[in-house]
């Protein structure tokens, strides 16, 4: 997949842009944490992050009428703007808490949206029957390289100075932008007479008039409620093994869990079956370890044990869900519905995170992780269920 030129300047400016983020995040983190000594602000920087993608519908006609290469290239350099002016913000100006929380919002409104556009995109770069591989490495640079850089960054923000770190991250955002601007596809955007009629909520239209979209859209949401829970137990996990190191080590079984079940089961245990049967595993078996952890968060090794295995069938949903939606719909409109299907199913994480939040004081690890199971063996069923009536 790599010799393709094209997809691998997108792919390396994925992961350049990961880096970026990654800095940002954990560089921000702490300095709310050393100068404010309140986690009010580290929750609401948070909110902050997440809350430009209730807002992500509004930009996916703007998406399908332009290159996507083009609005790539424009999502980079708003990022690295957003990046100097938290630079400026953090060490030439008095500490400003609710400052940084508007440039975060500001700078987010910028990366959010490259998720999208870059799904959008694939198809243009990639044949069909090569989108499912091209996901395998979209899925790394998108999630399992977050997680690595998340850990990576934490050890050498003890020895680097942050200043030298939100640099980097800005000329990190200028180098995905340089490769983004190489890829050379020759798109065609289609003139739509009724382009000024065309309403921002067509994105909704699309997906809850086709019973396959609705389906993935809905599951995907319900199951992201129940991932915002999975961040607060884990946490909760750690802190009553006494182990702060313990939730950095849960992120990275389960990214090592993805990166396994993204490539080696995807491509090689599951090769010749279907790409909606493959979804069917994944959710299934990821519910049915979600559920059997319940059985041993007590213990420091099998709670990483867990996650490791676990990780396998995560790292199976996150590789061929976005192919299935990719091959369903025209590529013109493939810009507003991961755009819109952003908004609902990314979109409701603020507010469930402080669902649960509260609810972590009533609802103990144990009974949380076999609620997560059941969601999401509960949305396998439905996929099989439905399988006749939403795959040709």
């Amino acid at each position: 997949m790599l010799i393709n030129k094209n997809f691998t300047k997108l792919w390396f400016g994925r992961l350049m842009s990961n880096y970026g983020d990654s800095v940002v995040y954990i560089v921000l983190i702490w300095y709310i944490m050393q100068n404010t000594q309140d986690m009010f602000w580290v929750g609401a920087l948070n909110a902050a992050a997440f809350a430009p993608t209730m807002l992500s519908f509004l930009f996916g006609n703007l998406i399908d009428r332009h290159k996507k290469g083009k609005i790539l290239v424009i999502l980079e350099l708003g990022q690295a703007l957003g990046n100097l002016m938290i630079l400026f913000a953090m060490f030439c100006l008095p500490i400003m808490p609710l400052l940084l929380c508007a440039i975060v919002f500001f700078s987010c409104m910028f990366s959010m949206n490259t998720y999208p556009v870059q799904d959008a995109f694939v198809p243009l770069l990639v044949k069909e029957e090569k989108l499912e591989a091209a996901q395998s490495y979209m899925s790394i640079g998108y999630k399992i390289a977050d997680y690595l850089f998340n850990g990576t960054i934490g050890f050498v923000l003890k020895m680097i100075s942050p200043i030298v770190l939100l640099l980097s991250s800005i000329g990190s955002f200028l180098l995905s932008a340089t490769l983004f601007q190489k890829i050379d596809c020759k798109e065609e955007i289609k003139e739509l007479h009724h382009e000024k009629s065309e309403s921002v909520f067509e994105g909704f239209k699309i997906i809850f008039s086709n019973p396959l979209l609705r389906m993935l859209t809905i599951s995907s949401a319900i199951c992201n409620f129940g991932f915002s829970g999975f961040n607060v137990y884990t946490a909760q996990i750690s802190k009553s093994l006494n182990d702060p190191t313990l939730l950095g080590l849960i992120s990275a079984m389960l990214s090592v869990g993805c990166l396994f079940g993204s490539t080696f089961i995807v491509h090689k245990v599951l090769k010749g079956m279907a790409t909606y049967q493959k979804m069917i595993i994944g959710y299934c078996f990821f519910g049915f370890c979600m559920a059997i952890m319940s059985f041993f968060v007590s213990g420091y090794w099998t709670v990483l044990a867990g996650m490791l295995v676990s990780g396998f069938f995560l790292g199976i949903v996150q590789t061929v869900t976005t192919p299935i939606i990719q091959s369903s719909i025209p590529n013109e409109q493939l810009g507003k519905v991961f755009a819109t299907q952003g908004t609902i199913s990314v979109g409701i994480m603020p507010v469930s995170s402080l669902i649960w939040g509260v609810l972590a004081n009533y609802i103990s690890v144990d009974i949380f992780f076999v609620i997560f199971g059941i969601i999401y063996v509960s949305c396998s069923a439905i996929f099989f269920y439905q399988r006749n009536k939403v795959v040709s």
